[in-house]
């Protein structure tokens, strides 16, 4: 790849568009050839973070981390890496200290909100995980997997009933996600409402044909509801739309 008649500009943005691409070695050459020309780019040095990050090059990510906070330590993105890497790397107390950092920097970035939940949740605070679930939501209400976490929280910790209003506000936000549906169907069957729960399932998998674990509660489900002598027939097609089953 030549790139001698590029402008640094040009570079960067090259390198953007493999990273976009999922080309994330040809990024890296890209990134490196901006930083040999400007050393302090910043742009440059997160674009080789985000492509190292892909590669799971975790350690030469964090290096790279390392170096932006060296030029701007207000640079919110370095330290959401660094919290995320920590956290693959199993070090929940320092990714912590560092999403904390991050949400300090920039309060509105729903994914250092949610990444945090995801730390204090595993260190045993589901409550502050919650809350952080809760105020990535209300940033940016399609974040299903927020959604889905929190829902999940609230039911290891036996709010059932929470979580399944939860579901609905998920399912209102997020119509076309197979998982939430999946997890509304769950709620529901925890609360003894079976023939509902089933719908919800089947929603899920209208969504997400090749969603294993739909078919293997819709299966225990179903035939929990025949031991009954409920027998549920969903005769119509449809798109996954919770909709089209009421």
């Amino acid at each position: 790849m030549s790139l001698e008649n590029l402008g640094i500009s040009d570079i960067i943005a090259k390198g953007e568009q493999l990273l976009d691409s999922g080309k994330y070695q040809e990024a890296v050459f890209c990134f490196d050839e901006a930083i040999k020309r400007e050393p302090n780019s910043v742009q440059a040095w997160l674009g080789k973070v985000s492509s190292l990050f892909n590669l799971r090059k975790y350690q030469d990510a964090l290096i790279c981390c390392d170096k932006v906070i060296s030029i701007d330590a207000q640079k919110s993105a370095a330290w959401f890496v660094k919290g995320v890497i920590m956290s693959r790397l199993d070090k929940k107390k320092e990714a912590l200290a560092h999403l904390d950092r991050a949400v300090e920097l920039d309060p509105h970035h729903a994914g250092s909100l949610y990444q945090k939940g995801l730390v204090l949740r595993s260190l045993g605070e589901p409550l502050v995980a919650i809350s952080c679930f809760d105020e990535a939501t209300k940033l940016d209400p399609s974040y299903a997997a927020a959604w889905d976490i929190k829902g999940l929280t609230l039911l290891q910790l036996g709010r059932s009933q929470e979580a399944n209003t939860l579901y609905d506000e998920a399912i209102k936000a997020n119509p076309k996600n197979a998982e939430l549906h999946l997890n509304k169907g769950a709620t529901l069957s925890i609360l003894g409402k079976d023939e509902e729960a089933v719908k919800y399932i089947y929603a899920a998998i209208g969504l997400k044909p090749d969603l294993a674990k739909a078919y293997k509660l819709r299966n225990i489900i179903l035939s929990r509801l025949a031991d009954k002598g409920i027998y549920v027939f969903l005769e119509k097609d449809f798109n996954g739309s919770i909709e089209d089953l009421k």
